[in-house]
């Protein structure tokens, strides 16, 4: 499974991107600062977390880009608002995303 953590904080790609490998290793996770390199990406993501506001293209203007392009693409939004209790919000999220296999 491909997926991507795109945010413009280095350290919420980093906690997301290694809660992700610790529970499933033979993941492929790719990291983006910014939507602009989502895009620019040649890799066919299964699961996109996405940065609502970054610097340079948002999450919001990214996932239209995506949806025109390949509407299969499961795309998480991910938000400070909510990041108080990323840890079991993403396996409830991530859990439904793959439909159990996480």
């Amino acid at each position: 499974m491909n997926i991507a953590v795109v945010d413009d904080e280095e350290v919420i790609r980093e906690q997301i991107s290694g809660f992700i490998k610790k529970r499933n290793p033979d993941f492929n996770i790719s990291d983006f600062a910014t939507g602009e390199e989502l895009l620019a990406a040649d890799t066919e993501f299964d699961i996109i977390f996405l940065d609502i506001q970054m610097k340079g293209m948002g999450g919001i203007k990214a996932a239209k880009t995506i949806r025109q392009s390949n509407a299969d693409r499961v795309i998480i939004f991910i938000s400070m608002l909510v990041w108080r209790n990323w840890k079991d919000s993403l396996v409830m999220v991530f859990t439904a995303a793959t439909g159990g296999i996480w």
